[in-house]
């Protein structure tokens, strides 16, 4: 490789930095940086009542707020943000978030050889 550098990329961004005086570089990762795709689990709650209690809050501002107009307004329209936060999001993050807090611990993804699988632990794999 006589005088060419070589580069080193590491997935998940950051900031390239010399390695060595012979021209190596290496794609340091930042430490504020989030990864691309989502950490597994990350609509769950840590407990199934505090997640119904998030749901509970979250569609029930939400259909308040619309419910509510004749009576107070426009201004019951602010109840939509506060039941959106509460969902972290909209009804689907809080449905996908519900399936990840019901099934946390019990089911659990293994790659092998590039081929994934979801097994429940404590089962063996042949029967």
């Amino acid at each position: 490789m006589g005088g060419e550098g070589v580069r080193v990329l590491v997935a998940g961004g950051g900031v390239v930095r010399p390695v060595a005086d012979d021209g190596v570089q290496v794609l340091v990762a930042a430490e504020d940086h989030k990864p691309a795709v989502p950490e597994p689990g990350q609509f769950a709650s840590a407990s199934l009542p505090r997640h119904l209690a998030r749901g509970f809050v979250g569609f029930g501002s939400i259909v308040a707020g619309l419910a509510l107009i004749p009576l107070v307004g426009i201004a019951a329209l602010l109840l939509v943000p506060v039941g959106l936060l509460a969902l972290r999001g909209c009804p689907m993050c809080w449905t996908m978030g519900l399936i990840q807090t019901v099934s946390a611990g019990r089911v659990r993804r293994e790659c092998v050889d590039g081929r994934c699988e979801l097994r429940v632990p404590g089962r063996d794999s042949q029967g």
